[in-house]
């Protein structure tokens, strides 16, 4: 009997490929371009039935290196925008340099220094994504059909976070938004919290128990919060900061660090 299981396991695994393997056969559609200039879309129609009434697509990569994946999501970047009206591309990066930031592109230049200064430069100073980021977002901008790019990442690695959200924390953490015991110095600990985590990531002398205590000071804002049915961006944005809390803790145990970050994204 000791044996079965492992047998099971082993029968159930390669009968599972095999319908991985089947479903791929019968669904896949040749792509003849990724060329992100070629404007034949034909091969993506299928995936029209497939979106139809979606508000949300994830676009996965291999790993952050993956140049060929690059630019084949470009050009199916472009096919979602033009024919099925997609304008808002978020990434793994900053949620808060790339959502404050946003607003203050006016222009293809500022939207070329926005996007180098908030964007992880993987995907900035890649050659491959180029394209995407140096020719298609300028030229929809222009088109007046802009591509809004925004960020979901808890880590606050952006030089707009670096620069606003010390003040954007300052000016909106205010006694008639949020009626808690002790607001003035629960306030100030977060501003110290956000200006480690902005310039070293929290990789200061801080422990867990410090890390802790900023995510319960967090979380108790969020559920004080007095106008977040008025406004949802900044309970989101707390929300991101007590996750990253999390994170940075996590990382005193290097085994839950990814998790607790998939989680917090």
């Amino acid at each position: 009997m000791k044996y079965l299981l492992p047998l099971l396991l082993i029968t159930f695994n390669a009968f599972s490929q095999k319908r991985i393997q089947h479903f791929v056969q019968s669904n896949a559609a040749a792509i003849q371009s990724i060329d992100p200039l070629d404007t034949s879309f034909a091969a993506f129609k299928i995936l029209d039935k497939a979106i139809s009434g979606k508000r949300v697509i994830m676009l996965g990569e291999q790993d952050h290196g993956d140049a060929t994946a690059f630019l084949a999501k470009t050009k199916l970047i472009r096919y979602l925008h033009e024919h099925h009206g997609f304008n808002i591309l978020a990434f793994e990066s900053d949620f808060f340099a790339l959502t404050a930031g946003g607003q203050q592109v006016k222009d293809t230049a500022t939207l070329r220094t926005y996007l180098q200064q908030n964007l992880f430069p993987m995907w900035t100073y890649c050659t491959a994504a180029a394209p995407l980021f140096y020719n298609y977002l300028p030229q929809q901008l222009l088109n007046g059909t802009p591509l809004t790019v925004t960020g979901f990442d808890t880590q606050l690695h952006g030089s707009r976070s670096k620069e606003k959200l010390h003040k954007y924390l300052d000016t909106a953490l205010t006694a008639e938004r949020f009626p808690v015991k002790e607001l003035s110095s629960r306030k100030q600990a977060i501003l110290q919290l956000v200006d480690s985590l902005t310039f070293s990531y929290g990789r200061t002398f801080y422990t867990p128990d410090y890390f802790r205590t900023m995510e319960r000071y967090l979380e108790e804002l969020i559920r004080a919060d007095q106008q977040k049915q008025k406004d949802s961006y900044l309970p989101v944005l707390l929300n991101s900061l007590a996750a990253l809390c999390r994170q940075t803790r996590a990382r005193f145990t290097p085994s839950t660090s990814e998790s607790s970050r998939d989680e917090g994204m």
